[in-house]
């Protein structure tokens, strides 16, 4: 199992991309100023930042999600069986 990336809300975008991209020299890959969205390239991992809605606006600043990448799904389904729930969609690429 790896970690595919981690999502971390921001207050203002176009700051956090510019810090993430210029400062730290992260790599943009998706950038949707019109979602509140960016996504960069870490390695193996990448960081999702995103602006929050109002109603979540106490997360500015904390990790918000976290995805991991699997082989296959038989290799966690003991998780499952544990009782452990994934929150979130599947995305299979």
């Amino acid at each position: 199992m790896q970690i595919g990336y981690v999502n971390i809300f921001v207050s203002n975008l176009e700051s956090a991309i510019s810090f993430y991209r210029d400062k730290l020299k992260l790599s943009l890959e998706t950038a949707s100023p019109d979602h509140g969205y960016a996504s960069f390239s870490g390695g193996t991992v990448r960081l999702g930042i995103a602006v929050p809605g109002e109603d979540h606006a106490n997360l500015i600043g904390r990790h918000t999600g976290i995805g991991f990448r699997v082989r296959d799904l038989d290799s966690v389904s003991g998780l499952v069986c544990a009782g452990y729930q994934a929150i979130g969609d599947l995305v299979i690429e």
